[in-house]
């Protein structure tokens, strides 16, 4: 089971951008230039959106990593909002 189906996403209607070692200028603009990325972020069938960046080590480098999830969920399950804190 893909964690998108736990919130009450369905794996047609789900989408994910994933970069890394970028502004988040640079990162947006890496992702209009790729023709997956590019079309995940203009898909009409998303609704929901979730925005993730992590700065941390990665092989022994300090990296910042990006995440946009992109859903709709399914008609009949109402919208329940999650969000994840920082502890």
């Amino acid at each position: 089971m893909h964690a998108s189906s736990f919130f009450g996403y369905h794996s047609s209607y789900c989408g994910e951008n994933i970069g890394y070692n970028a502004t988040p200028e640079g990162m947006f603009s890496s992702w209009m230039r790729s023709s997956l990325y590019h079309r995940n972020l203009l898909d009409g069938r998303f609704y929901e959106i979730g925005i993730g960046a992590c700065t941390g080590d990665y092989i022994d480098s300090k990296t910042t990593m990006y995440t946009v999830d992109f859903g709709t969920r399914h008609q009949t399950e109402a919208p329940a909002p999650y969000i994840i804190k920082k502890l």
